[in-house]
């Protein structure tokens, strides 16, 4: 099914430059904010390369690319291989994992062809952001992040003996170390590219980024009379790891509402009691003990009133079939993270399906602890806690060729950008 194959990674030269210092995290979770303090810490920090704040951002990036390859910065390895990343983390329940997994060049598919599966939802605006960066720097800046599954654990027999080496690369970078093996063993190459032949590869992440290589793939095959389909630009950059793996997070990403007009919390309350029982907790921390104890069609919700702690328990999902005007397929519909965007935001909030896709009214924040702060300093009116989205639905929802709204998961920890390069 999905082709791999070795690369020869772009990567800083740790002669010139201290790793913690590079890295960052993925574009789109870079505030303004941390955007400004990447880039005081140092000159050499890939923000510049992923997220620009220069007029051009884009031109500037490229300028940053070539010149940062001219003085060494940036070495390109001699030999090609399969890069094996290890990232050690503390999961939900504070119980220290690993999740394990090989970085390789992957032939880009499209998604009717059902090798490559998306499960999110993307908008145009972040695509052509991408595009017009690729083109012009013509380079992976940073790693797909695919799943597939195998339950005999193969890949991770493989790995083990690489473990005991030294790591190629090595960085502790918010809470999470992560360390890279280099794979150049001509028979573990062939054993791991016969494994990913078998299997069907779902994106985690990076759906926009997935998207934008096919486009910009799809053009270069127009323009090139002599295209045979084994060009650079066929392949994208993209880290695989087993569904299995017990390093494998999904977090919960909670949503507060801020600045819209003629918010009224108890209006909203006697609209959402015809579909959901509302329960008062008198903290936040009893709050999300029985948000996670309900677990499925249970939203928590922190607002501004006496009793700030709330959890909304659905009635019957019968309740909310004259709801789904898009006739979304049970499955997709019965999500809590759709029927949140559909009942309570869209219909009963009056938050459209438009303004929801340009996050006019949302925004989506991780720490739960935020969004109280949120609230109670009045930047938000209201937050909505959620549970994690399972990835056995994530798994059955991208199988049947749907998709989920934006935000549906956070798969944690992200893979962070400025440890593997790839130029086409």
């Amino acid at each position: 099914m999905p082709k791999i194959k070795p690369f020869n990674a772009l990567r800083f030269n740790q002669k010139f430059v201290s790793l913690k210092n590079v890295v960052a995290p993925p574009y789109d979770v870079i505030s303004e904010n941390y955007q400004t303090e990447l880039y005081n810490r140092d000159k050499f920090n890939i923000v510049r390369l992923i997220l620009g704040n220069e007029v051009d951002r884009y031109s500037s990036s490229a300028n940053y690319l070539k010149n940062w390859k001219q003085e060494k910065i940036l070495i390109k390895d001699e030999k090609k291989g399969f890069y094996l990343l290890v990232q050690t983390f503390k999961s939900l329940d504070g119980k220290l994992v690993k999740r394990k997994g090989i970085i390789a060049l992957c032939k880009i598919e499209e998604f009717d062809n059902k090798i490559i599966l998306p499960h999110e939802k993307t908008l145009s605006k972040p695509k052509e952001d991408r595009l017009k960066l690729l083109y012009s720097t013509r380079t992976n800046l940073d790693q797909i992040f695919g799943l597939y599954s195998d339950e005999s654990y193969l890949a991770e027999k493989i790995y083990e003996k690489y473990l005991s080496q030294k790591p190629i690369l090595e960085v502790n970078y918010e809470n999470v170390l992560n360390q890279i093996w280099k794979i150049e063993n001509e028979n573990d190459i062939n054993s791991l590219t016969e494994l990913l032949k078998s299997k069907q590869v779902l994106i985690a992440d990076g759906h926009h980024r997935y998207e934008t290589s096919l486009d910009y793939k799809n053009f270069q095959r127009e323009i090139n009379t002599n295209y045979n389909g084994e060009e650079n630009y066929n392949y994208v950059v993209m880290f695989f790891t087993n569904m299995n793996d017990e390093g494998l997070v999904i977090f919960p990403t909670h949503r507060v509402v801020h600045s819209l007009p003629d918010f009224n919390w108890q209006k909203l309350q006697n609209s959402i009691a015809l579909y959901f029982d509302i329960i008062d907790f008198p903290s936040l921390q009893e709050l999300e003990v029985n948000l996670q104890k309900n677990f499925k069609h249970t939203f928590g919700i922190i607002v501004g009133s006496g009793n700030p702690y709330k959890l909304l328990k659905i009635k019957n999902l019968a309740l909310l079939n004259s709801f789904n005007s898009l006739n979304l397929p049970k499955e997709l519909f019965e999500l809590d993270v759709t029927i949140l965007h559909t009942v309570i935001l869209d219909k009963l909030m009056g938050i459209s399906v438009a303004a929801q896709e340009k996050k006019i009214y949302i925004r989506y924040i991780q720490k739960i602890e935020e969004c109280e702060k949120e609230v109670s300093s009045n930047e938000a009116q209201i937050a909505f806690l959620m549970n994690s989205t399972k990835i056995d639905e994530v798994k059955n929802i991208s199988q049947k060729g749907f998709t989920m709204p934006q935000k549906s998961t956070y798969f944690y920890p992200k893979l962070i950008s400025g440890l593997l390069l790839r130029e086409h």
